[in-house]
């Protein structure tokens, strides 16, 4: 048996007896005690990531914050590299979901929503720990064509993403290659500003400033593109 088969099913077997209570109540699959193990590695990831930093967190002490072994790590994830990307991606998916939930509450009126916007970047660039490990990582991927890879995919997703998001809270006759044109630059922006912040260029204020003249610049494009032409 190798190292890492004996390793995991040791996690599972820890996994029942440690929460045995809740066992007895509703016995967790195969396929939920691995999510389970997973969820706790990328948790514990994501504090060490963003107290100390990329290169300030080990394997070794993501296994141990977790409470598990560097067998169950590696059987869910193939190196730190990779697990920091699901936890960027993870995060990123939440702010997503926390920015649709304030738009949808947001009044119809466009300058309303642009204010959302503004808001969740002045929080989300207030956060300077995450930043950091954002430009961190962005650094590291620089010189790895496979990470670079999977970056591309998940920012594809995020366009795809922005893209409904306008569509739906900025009910306009536009093409999607305005939409997306409008999406990318303003994620480009961001992280370029994430890395400008990181390195003491900008403050918070400075890029929520420049991030808002960003997005303005791309509404009053897609604005502009919407209107009907003169015959």
């Amino acid at each position: 048996m190798g190292v890492i088969d004996r390793d995991r099913r040791l996690d599972e077997t820890d996994c029942r007896h440690r929460r045995n209570g809740v066992a007895s109540r509703k016995a967790l699959s195969r396929n939920e005690s691995r999510e389970l193990i997973r969820e706790e590695l990328l948790d514990a990831a994501e504090r060490l990531f963003i107290s100390v930093g990329y290169h300030g967190t080990s394997v070794a002490a993501i296994v141990a914050s977790a409470g598990r072994t560097v067998g169950a790590l590696y059987s869910n994830f193939a190196n730190k590299e990779d697990i920091c990307f699901e936890v960027l991606k993870r995060r990123g998916t939440s702010e997503l979901s926390s920015v649709v939930a304030d738009l949808a509450g947001a009044t119809d009126d466009l300058d309303a929503r642009v204010d959302v916007i503004v808001a969740w970047w002045s929080r989300l660039s207030s956060d300077s720990n995450l930043l950091t490990l954002g430009a961190e990582y962005l650094l590291v991927m620089l010189r790895d064509a496979e990470r670079q890879a999977a970056a591309r995919e998940g920012i594809e997703r995020l366009v795809q993403s922005g893209r409904v998001l306008l569509d739906e809270h900025l009910p306009l006759s536009t093409s999607d290659v305005e939409y997306d044109k409008a999406v990318r630059g303003v994620i480009a922006t961001a992280a370029g500003l994430s890395v400008a912040q990181a390195a003491g260029i900008v403050d918070t204020d400075e890029s929520r400033s420049l991030l808002l003249d960003a997005f303005q610049l791309r509404i009053a494009r897609i604005l502009e593109g919407s209107r009907p032409k003169p015959s």
